[in-house]
């Protein structure tokens, strides 16, 4: 369900089936896949990311799966840093097109 984070600034993460355009390594198990996690730079610093994240973690536990992944360009090292904060392990690359995809994955128990 979408969060109002104010200021008419909706915000959800998109998390289902894996359903992505980039040429991912199956995953070992059945998984939700964030296929978009964007938010406001107005509100840097407040944590939203984190919340959407952790959205997903309980939307995957619900669903009854145990994976959750997600991808983000490799070139961006705090930007790799953040998911691994959150709680994702680096788990395969890809490229399309030049671009540079770093893969998280993240065991639910």
């Amino acid at each position: 369900m979408p969060a109002n984070i104010g200021f008419g600034h909706p915000a959800s993460p998109l998390a289902g089936p894996t359903d992505t355009s980039a040429p991912l390594n199956p995953a070992p198990a059945p998984e939700r896949y964030i296929t978009a996690l964007v938010t406001s730079r107005a509100h840097a610093g407040e944590d939203i990311g984190g919340q959407l994240v952790r959205h997903a973690v309980q939307e995957t536990r619900s669903a009854g799966l145990a994976l959750l992944r997600v991808d983000c360009w490799a070139g961006a090292p705090a930007l790799v840093a953040w998911y691994e904060r959150q709680g994702f392990y680096r788990s395969g690359t890809f490229t399309v097109r030049g671009w540079h995809g770093q893969v998280f994955s993240m065991d639910l128990p």
